[in-house]
């Protein structure tokens, strides 16, 4: 009989330890991915910054061309509509720079895709959310490029009808609405961005 006790409690002592092997590897396993899925989503952000530190330059040229733009564009002098154009230039090229940006976050994007693929409970919920917003931002970060590319080639189409003595005030509603889409697109992707960060922190509580 106690041969039998002593072999019950040895058993009992067996389970309880493989109870807690089992508890502390899946607990491992949660932080292990955990922890490599901040990895890959940091490689995001830090793209995302890069981007972002470059619109800014961005903005801040438009916004330069602009102010020559509002104080000359009546002038009827075709010097400062030179300026006006070369300036219009710059930001056509700065938008090509932006695109190559977002096409590097595209490519974190994707990689933090793949990181997410054989996650778990609450670190594969917010990796997937985090991804849907990660992909919200970069699509309407792509359509503020394109719609600040379309308010610039307006603009200089405008600029050549005033030249020739014809304004067109067609395209200055079609530059109008251009901007209002990028200023629309870019809070739609500072939102988005917004809740990004806030998944990715919740996925750091979990390391």
């Amino acid at each position: 009989m106690m041969d039998d006790m002593s072999n019950y409690s040895k058993l009992v002592f067996l389970i309880g330890c493989l109870c807690i092997f089992a508890t502390v590897s899946l607990a491992g396993c949660v932080n292990t991915s955990a922890s490599s899925t901040v990895d890959s989503a940091n490689e995001v952000v830090s793209s995302m910054n890069h981007y972002i530190e470059n619109q800014k330059s961005f903005d801040n040229m438009v916004g330069k061309n602009i102010d020559f733009w509002n104080a000359h564009i009546n002038s009827g002098d075709k010097t400062y509509y030179a300026f006006m154009n070369i300036g219009i230039n710059n930001e056509l090229k700065a938008i090509d720079g932006l695109q190559t940006d977002l096409e590097d976050a595209d490519n974190k994007i994707i990689d933090f895709s793949g990181q997410t693929v054989n996650l778990n409970g609450d670190v594969k919920t917010y990796a997937d959310q985090s991804l849907i917003k990660m992909r919200l931002w970069q699509s309407n970060m792509e359509e503020y490029c394109n719609s600040m590319s379309a308010y610039a080639q307006d603009r200089q189409s405008y600029l050549n009808s005033v030249e020739a003595g014809y304004p067109d005030d067609a395209l200055l509603a079609s530059m109008n609405n251009a901007k209002s889409k990028a200023l629309s697109a870019i809070t739609k992707a500072n939102n988005a961005r917004s809740d990004m960060n806030d998944l990715l922190k919740k996925i750091e509580k979990l390391q």
